[in-house]
This record gives structure tokens, C-alpha cells and sequence, in this order.
């Protein structure tokens, strides 16, 4: 799906983007093209992922508050683990310490379940804010028949 996704994008994207340069420079343009595509799509991710972990963070932070010893519900799913590495064969020490690492890592799964959720509302909301602007924006078009047209780019005059 992805490949099937990135296929309606590209393509469409690169024409676009290149439909205006004069065919002795469609070369540097074609190559300045994927560089800014490049590091547009690197910065992209860093954001993403630095989001991602800062929510991750901000949820854990969050779900560690609730967690406390004195709750029924949190001694009770203590108990259950510690019962469950007992039968397992672990001492109730190793047991105990067991159960303690496995709470930490229900709260850590959770808290990534949670910052998922908020990465794929922002990454939706920018998608959906970038579709509103997409009628505003102004076509550039050739005239054919005009002389120069290729190498005439809008607002600077035609190359002798």
C-alpha cells in the first residue's frame, strides 16, 4: 500500500514541479529537485520521530502518576505477575522484581499506543490543512506558440 501511495505522489509531484524548466537545465533542476526532496523528507522524519518521543515521554510521565502501590488494581496485577514468575520457577524476590519490570513495560506500551495516537492526529491535521490550500494555488503555464517558451521562465525575461 505504501509503494502504491508514494507512486500517486512522486510522479504527479515531479512533474509538477519540473513542468516549467527549459530543457537544457531540466538536469540541475531534476537533481535540485531530489536534493530539497531529500532533506525536506529527513527534517520531516526527525520531526516526526522527535514528536513522537516527547509524547511518548509526556503519556509516561502521565501514566506513572496513576501507578501506585497503595491502588488495589495496581497491587492486585503486581500479585498476578508475581504469582505467574512464581509458577514460572523464579524465588519471590526474582518474582517481585519480575512483576515490578513487567508493570513498567504495560505503562511504557501504553504510553507508545498513546503517542502514536497523537502523531497520526497531527500528521492528519497537516495532510487535511495542506489539501485546503491546495485550490489557492496558482498554475503556471507555457503559451506553445509563443517564441522562447521553453527557456522563458515567468517573471524573468527570455534568454537571447
Amino acid at each position: 500500500m505504501q509503494g502504491l501511495g508514494l507512486g500517486f505522489t512522486f510522479v504527479p509531484l515531479t512533474t509538477l514541479a519540473l513542468a516549467t524548466v527549459p530543457k537544457d537545465r531540466l538536469g540541475n533542476a531534476t537533481a535540485a529537485f531530489n536534493v530539497v526532496r531529500n532533506i525536506g523528507g529527513s527534517i520531516g522524519i526527525a520531526l516526526a520521530t522527535t514528536y513522537l518521543s516527547r509524547r511518548s515521554q509526556y503519556h509516561q510521565s502521565t501514566l506513572v502518576g496513576h501507578v501506585d502501590v497503595w491502588s488495589a488494581e495496581t497491587t492486585q496485577r503486581l500479585a498476578d505477575w508475581t504469582r505467574h514468575f512464581v509458577a514460572q520457577g523464579a524465588d519471590t524476590f526474582t518474582a517481585e522484581r519480575r512483576a515490578t519490570a513487567m508493570l513498567y513495560h504495560d505503562t511504557v506500551a501504553q504510553a507508545q499506543v498513546l503517542a502514536y495516537a497523537d502523531e497520526f492526529w497531527i500528521l492528519s491535521a497537516f495532510f487535511f490543512a495542506i489539501v485546503l490550500v491546495l485550490p489557492f494555488m496558482r498554475r503556471i503555464r507555457t503559451e506553445p506558440g509563443t517564441p522562447n517558451a521553453q527557456t522563458r521562465v515567468e517573471g524573468l525575461p527570455a534568454a537571447e
